[in-house]
């Protein structure tokens, strides 16, 4: 019976996967499924299954149709009613998700809204009930990801039934809301307002991060740690935390004279309470079904089984949501759920010490966890093996209680008088957090994989699961020892394995980063790495009183080029050149210099009297993770050797400048199958000053600019491809018109990242292809 319903469990979530996905992969997978079902050779649980998936197979594609937007996007006034809990006020960025209703169904808005003035900021951070407004603006669709690979802000809206992102001209309260969904929303703000008001604001900050699913009220940067060396976990609400309370608060009332049966009762209806107010999380869904079963199989004199548990849990969770299925906590709470529950008796009686119980289970739960994240994230870390069982002790012995403790004596009103308490309390906090801050710098324990080929994904997981079965009936051999350790040294060797070469151009908005791979990883380089200047910073600067505007946002680095070099598998970078000193092609160099080790930056001699740039660059340098840099400097008629068969001519600059337009490094050399021209940001005489060359692939200088690519160098130069790098809708006009309209007469096949998003040259020995993010 538990066997069947867990293959029953196994079988709905692969179907979901086919319904909403319709992959190739995934029907492969469910055709082994059934293959494994006919195995049995049990034709009345056979009829069963068929039966139940055609049911729930045209449900979940009728559920799936049925999800489409109601709006047109020309609409301009909205009613729409918004919990509290949604609101959120960074700086002068005002944001929420509102339902709106139209034609008698309910979608969910979108909404971001920046604020002219700071009393404007103090009037909505002041807001505790949720509320109805109308809303006047306008209607745009989410950007898709403009990189390989990246977060699709689109998809990951549409998931939530999210389809359109609304920029208000202005916010109109009509009333407050306090009824069903909203009250509950109230009532959550309402103690979280009460929390924040603990005296110390990292122990209100960590109570309302470990018992509340409130992340966002931790530092930045070290909730970055946490995600960094894989102790977030700690911090998601789940079956960790749920035994820990239960534990805690049934030692507490046993001794008060409740009974088990009636403790077991008032478990479950604290759960139910605990799991709706917290928001529904995943994790908190499968302990309170998991326990409920098994409190109700106790009372029916049936077999407890939180295995059976979870696989309900699953089951109903897939029937209320299937797109559920594409967020990583649904993913990691049950992949590590039923990891746990399958090898923790045979771990637990292998090993004869807690310590040992505790490394071994973070073995095989990392083991499980890294196909999600280098998916995802395109790397893990194995940092969690060292620190995971001193985390969770420090966690379970001190932080827990000592919150709790808090927690109680802030009921009572006497928080003000065990201040000392709650600054002890902060003291270790903060040891902690140094300690995950100094832990996330171990980056020999990091391994960065890039996005899996198919095959060696494959290998993995298939060696994996059978290593995890074999584990469950404790008969590992050697054999499935090796292979699993072949498995995870063809992962790490994952970007070494490619036979292809690359050059691609990111889509980092207005400026230029080019990415240059050699076949098989031999060597990288980048070409520019372009920042967007933070005006709001700049303006706070200058002056202190607009400071309230400062939020916390990403760079063009951190949301766009270290992701995408991480997809592609990059550990370290051979070296970097700068076509001169404007912030759109070096303003992410310092960022990229903490995060990758840059062996070599080539500089042009047209920015060697580039003061403040060369300045910044030197203090990038030493901040860096290669202090020791090699600094080239080069001019025209040098050439830089990427690897035995590829070169870089250096055409411009042939004397000293400083770092304007003019004074851009000019590259040229054949990449692959096809010639290549690196024009930086040059003007038109000086592109009419270079050479006659062959080109195949044009970069336009100056993202398009007027005063460059003129039609003549056109003519010259007869490009068959002409690669822009220009922001969508920029204040530039990039690409003018003209140079367009030059391009398109020379019959030059264009590419450009404001449409088409990134674009990748691939090349091998004998072939090569050019494909873009999005097609136009």
């Amino acid at each position: 019976m538990q066997y069947k319903l867990v293959l029953h469990s196994l079988g709905i979530l692969l179907l979901a996967i086919v319904a909403l996905t319709n992959s190739p992969w995934a029907w492969l997978c469910y055709g082994l499924f059934m293959v494994r079902v006919l195995a049995l050779k049990e034709s009345k649980y056979l009829l069963q299954l068929v039966f139940v998936h055609c049911l729930l197979g045209t449900y979940f594609l009728y559920q799936d149709a049925g999800r489409h937007s109601v709006l047109t996007g020309s609409e301009e006034e909205l009613v729409m009613d918004v919990a509290i809990t949604d609101l959120k006020v960074e700086g002068n960025l005002l944001s929420f998700q509102g339902t709106t209703r139209l034609n008698g169904q309910n979608e969910k808005v979108q909404v971001f809204y920046m604020l002219d003035e700071q009393v404007d900021q103090k009037a909505w951070l002041d807001k505790d009930q949720s509320f109805r407004a109308v809303i006047t603006g306008t209607l745009e669709m989410a950007d898709e990801n403009q990189n390989f690979h990246l977060f699709n802000y689109r998809t990951y809206l549409k998931r939530q039934d999210i389809y359109w992102i609304m920029s208000p001209d202005a916010i109109n309260i009509n009333g407050d809301l306090n009824h069903g969904q909203y009250w509950l929303a109230n009532q959550r703000q309402a103690i979280i307002n009460w929390l924040e008001t603990i005296q110390n604001p990292t122990v209100s900050a960590y109570t309302l991060s470990l018992f509340f699913n409130e992340m966002d009220a931790l530092e930045g940067e070290v909730l970055d740690a946490y995600q960094a060396i894989g102790l977030i976990h700690l911090f998601s609400i789940s079956g960790f935390h749920v035994q820990y309370f239960l534990t805690f608060f049934k030692k507490i009332l046993l001794r008060l004279g409740i009974t088990v049966e009636s403790f077991d009762y008032f478990a479950i209806a604290i759960l139910l309470i605990y799991t709706v107010f917290l928001g529904w999380p995943y994790g908190m869904i499968r302990s309170f079904v998991a326990y409920t079963y098994n409190v109700l199989q106790k009372r029916w004199g049936g077999q407890p089984s939180s295995l059976v548990g979870t696989s309900w849990s699953m089951i109903l969770l897939l029937m209320i949501d299937p797109r559920s299925i594409f967020t990583l906590s649904f993913q990691l709470t049950y992949a590590l759920s039923y990891t746990i529950l399958f090898t923790g008796k045979f771990i637990q009686a292998k090993c004869r010490h807690s310590l040992q119980v505790e490394i071994w289970q973070s073995f095989i739960c990392s083991l499980v966890t890294i196909p999600f994240l280098t998916m995802t994230y395109f790397e893990f870390s194995w940092v969690s093996l060292i620190l995971n069982y001193g985390y969770s002790w420090l966690f379970a012995t001190f932080l827990f209680p000592g919150l709790l403790l808090i927690l109680l004596i802030q009921i009572t009103g006497l928080g003000i008088y065990f201040t000392w308490l709650q600054a002890g309390l902060a003291y270790l906090i903060e040891g902690i957090e140094m300690l995950a801050l100094f832990a996330e710098k171990w980056t020999w324990f990091q391994w960065v994989t890039g996005r899996p080929q198919i095959a060696v994904l494959v290998f993995f997981v298939v060696t994996l699961l059978m290593y995890l079965a074999d584990l469950s009936k404790a008969k590992v051999t050697k054999i499935l020892h090796g292979l699993l350790a072949l498995s995870l040294v063809l992962l790490y060797l994952n970007p070494y394995l490619h036979r292809y070469g690359q050059v691609a151009m990111l889509a980092i908005g207005q400026g230029d980063t080019f990415f240059l791979e050699m076949p098989y990883q031999r060597k990288v380089y980048l070409i520019d790495l372009a920042g967007k200047i933070n005006f709001t910073t700049l303006l706070a600067d200058q002056d202190p009183s607009k400071s309230w505007q400062l939020r916390d946002s990403e760079s063009v680095a951190e949301r766009q080029i270290i992701p995408a070099l991480k997809a592609a598998g990059t550990r370290t970078i051979d070296g970097v050149f700068l076509t001169h000193g404007d912030f759109d092609h070096i303003g992410s160099f310092g960022e990229i210099a903490k995060a990758f080790k840059i062996e070599t930056l080539y500089l042009p001699i047209g920015m060697d009297a580039d003061t403040e740039s060369l300045t910044t660059l030197q203090g990038a340098i030493e901040a860096g993770e290669n202090p020791k840099m090699r600094i080239i400097w080069l001019k025209s008629g040098d050439q830089v050797a990427l690897d035995q068969k590829t070169n870089l001519q250096v055409l411009a600059p042939n004397k000293s400048g400083a770092g304007e337009n003019a004074d851009s490094l000019v590259l040229y050399g054949r990449i692959g199958l096809h010639d290549f021209l690196f024009t930086g940001d040059i003007d038109g005489a000086a592109e009419n000053a270079l050479p006659s060359l062959p080109v195949d692939i044009l970069k336009v200088a100056h993202h398009g600019s007027d005063h460059s690519t003129p039609a003549d160098f056109i003519e010259r130069t007869d490009p068959k491809i002409a690669w822009i790098s220009v922001g969508k809708d920029n204040r530039y006009g990039h690409p003018a018109d003209r140079v367009v309209a030059d391009l398109e007469a020379n019959q030059t096949k264009i590419y450009r990242t404001d449409t088409m998003g990134a674009v990748h040259y691939i090349y091998w020995p004998k072939s090569a292809k050019i494909d873009s993010v999005q097609s136009n």
